[in-house]
């Protein structure tokens, strides 16, 4: 017995192909709460994955601009048809629309025929600004015409007297006398003044720098009934004459105010005045070009 134990013991030893021990194959409890602990983690995270899979997100990321520059360059180029270069203003506001940023001049206008060509040369802001007020001329009625003329007197001489900026600018060039009705001097020059707007406004004609005829248009305001108007134009001491062109800019008459004088200041004042010339293009007077059969 002692020879075969010890050669079965020995084959045992030598055996390549040996099993695994009963205690490692059999089920136990403890092993099988982890197993289904394990697959309900495997449950939950496939529906996690599939969850965040399926729903739609949103993320915001944020990045700041690094320049520190107070200006920037926006490159662009707008075309637009059958609309005068007049009629277009540049605003630039922020991505919500709630505040207007401050922007340069550095853009023009150039005109562009109904194929979208190039026509002519840039327009400057100063005669996109001529332009606008000869729409004001054109633009107007016959009443509104009238209030533009007429002279700032009072109050209740039945003329919308609102835009004192309009009246001075609705012409070539316009004399103005500031007067308050208390002021001696002013009474005293009334005469001369009415004896020259009798003469001169509309009717006399001027040479301008350009070699162009023009004409003057007087008006008189008064400061009394006015008082916003001349505080706001700065009128130092009544009378005061003031030559208004009609980009807004004056001239202030100050020799002895007599006839000749006045003839003599708008002589040249006038001669020295460039006008800027400005004329809309032929193809704002045509018709849009349109297709059909």
């Amino acid at each position: 017995m002692s020879g075969s134990s010890a050669l079965s013991k020995t084959l045992s030893n030598l055996d390549q192909f040996r099993v695994v021990s009963r205690d490692l194959t059999r089920g136990t409890l403890t092993g099988g709460v982890f197993t289904a602990v394990a697959y309900a983690l495997l449950v939950l995270l496939l529906i996690a994955e599939l969850g965040a899979f399926l729903r739609t997100t949103y993320q915001t990321n944020i990045v700041m601009d690094p320049n520190e520059e107070s200006l920037m360059q926006i490159n662009f180029d707008i075309l637009m048809h059958d609309l005068p270069c007049k009629f277009l203003k540049l605003r630039v506001w922020d991505k919500f629309g709630e505040e207007r940023i401050e922007q340069g001049e550095q853009f023009h206008y150039i005109p562009v025929d109904s194929t979208g060509q190039n026509k002519g040369m840039a327009y400057t802001k100063e005669e996109i600004s001529v332009l606008e007020q000869v729409d004001v001329q054109t633009d107007v009625t016959e009443a509104e015409k009238k209030a533009l003329d007429s002279d700032w007197s009072s109050t209740s001489d039945n003329f919308k007297h609102s835009d004192f900026q309009a009246a001075v600018t609705f012409h070539d060039f316009t004399l103005v006398n500031f007067f308050a009705e208390w002021c001696v001097h002013c009474r005293k020059f009334s005469v001369v003044w009415n004896d020259a707007a009798g003469k001169i406004s509309d009717k006399m004609k001027f040479t301008d720098a350009n070699g162009q005829q023009t004409t003057v248009k007087m008006l008189k305001m008064n400061c009394v009934d006015f008082g916003d108007k001349c505080q706001q134009a700065g009128i130092p001491a009544f009378p005061t004459l003031r030559l208004y062109k009609r980009d807004g800019s004056f001239e202030v008459f100050q020799n002895k105010r007599t006839m000749d004088n006045v003839i003599s200041f708008l002589t040249t004042s006038i001669r020295n005045s460039h006008l800027i010339v400005a004329k809309h293009h032929a193809m704002f007077n045509e018709e849009p070009p349109s297709e059909g059969g």
